[in-house]
Parts: C-alpha cells; structure tokens; sequence
C-alpha cells in the first residue's frame, strides 16, 4: 500500500475501463478527501491506509442508489 504501486494499479485501472483518470478520480478523490484539498490519489490512498480508504469507498458506494 504505497504511492507508487497504487498509482500504477489506478493508471492501470482506468486503461481498462476505457478512459483516463478523469473519469474517475475527481470524484473518488473527494470521497477520499471529504472535500478538503488532497495531494495526488495514490499519496491520499497511502496516507490513509487501505482499512481507512477502503472503508471511506464502501461508505459511498452504500449511498449510491
């Protein structure tokens, strides 16, 4: 759970989903963020740990209807 295997793994991630970071990050940024200024995703995801980021995204993903 490091800055650069996760950037990888999120690059990769967005290649085969078929678009670029843009699709998704914006929006997973902030769920990761809770609105406040966040560096980039990998650095945020590893600053916070998988059990905090993970839960952070199942907590959203809850909401979704």
């Amino acid at each position: 759970w490091k800055p650069g295997p996760l950037a990888e793994r999120l690059k990769a991630f967005a290649e085969a989903e078929g678009g670029g970071m843009g699709k998704f990050g914006p929006g997973l940024r902030a769920i990761l963020a809770a609105g406040a200024v966040a560096p980039d995703l990998a650095s945020a995801l590893a600053a916070l740990g998988p059990e905090e980021s993970l839960g952070r995204i199942d907590d959203a993903l809850s909401q979704v209807q």
